[in-house]
């Protein structure tokens, strides 16, 4: 236990005096619509750790929100990171045809996150309590703080 939490607390030394980005964890759905994580789910404190915010930290009614385009397109996420789900088998390789879908998306073409190449692949179960935070931390801080790794 001691291990997890010097590594949650490296990452937040290393994140401490950073600029906070506005990141989405975004689903894209097969219908063409979006599920967002809202601020009760678990990333939220993932996001918190590796010096970041949810963008969607005030939609509290749920875990996973749906949300149309244009609520993602009025947020601007500094940062998009998908949530590919639900194969305990799935690496962040598997979670790249989500992130290309949001990436080749029309609507979102002037977003910033988009426009700066700042969507990445992100794995579902790496949003969970448990021995993966520490992961999950130091993977989003390398996404939203490439220069502090």
């Amino acid at each position: 236990m001691a291990g997890i939490q010097a590594r949650i607390e490296a990452v937040q030394r290393r994140v401490a005096d950073a600029p906070r980005a506005r990141v989405a964890v975004v689903s894209p759905e097969d219908d063409g619509t979006f599920r967002v994580a809202g601020g009760l789910d678990f990333v939220t404190r993932i996001l918190d750790i590796a010096g970041a915010e949810n963008a969607f930290a005030d939609l509290r009614g749920r875990r996973n929100v749906p949300v149309g385009a244009e609520e993602i397109i009025a947020r601007d996420p500094d940062v998009i990171l998908t949530s590919t789900c639900c194969d305990g088998a799935y690496t962040v390789a598997d979670a790249e045809p989500d992130a290309e879908r949001i990436r080749a998306n029309p609507a979102f073409a002037g977003l910033r996150a988009v426009r700066e190449g700042r969507v990445h692949g992100f794995l579902f179960a790496d949003r969970a309590a448990g021995v993966r935070v520490p992961h999950a931390a130091e993977l989003v801080a390398s996404f939203v703080h490439p220069d502090r790794r």
